[in-house]
Parts: C-alpha cells; structure tokens; sequence
C-alpha cells in the first residue's frame, strides 16, 4: 500500500482515501474480523420509512408507533408453541 500511496501517478483523490483508509486501518481490521453488523437495525430503520410513505404522515405519534409495532409482529416468525390449530 506505501508503494501505491507514494506513485507519482495517482489522483490527489486516489491519496485522499488511501489516507483515509490508513488512518482507520484498525476499525476496518476490526469490522472484517466481526460477526456484527448493523443489518437489522437498517432493515428496522426502512420498515419505519417505509410505514411513514404508506401512511403519508401521521397526525398522531401514537398511532405511528402503533403501526410500527402492529408491522413489527407481523414479521417476527411465529414459535410452534404460538400456533392455535382449529
């Protein structure tokens, strides 16, 4: 990577993140090595937008955290303990 940084041939920009990639050498050694990531939390933060489009605004916050929970359950999967058989 120092040979890369250190061509002559390469854009200020090209610099720029190889700077910046180097600075957060470790952060990024980390997050490779990790089994987290912040999935479900994006996927929590779309539904809600999501909802929200849907809805075109709520008057009230209630009922927009109604909704979210209502959405919420549906798409938990259900435990064979929760199933009611008629």
């Amino acid at each position: 990577m120092e040979d890369l940084y250190t061509n002559q041939n390469i854009s200020p920009y090209m610099k720029a993140v190889f700077q910046t990639f180097k600075k957060n050498l470790v952060v990024v050694l980390n997050a490779s090595e990790s089994d987290y990531t912040n999935g479900p939390v994006e996927g929590m933060n779309r539904m809600i937008k999501q909802i929200q489009r849907t809805a075109f605004g709520f008057r009230n916050y209630h009922h927009m955290i109604s909704r979210i929970k209502l959405r919420q359950m549906r798409t938990k999967p259900m435990k064979k303990t929760e199933l009611k058989v008629a």
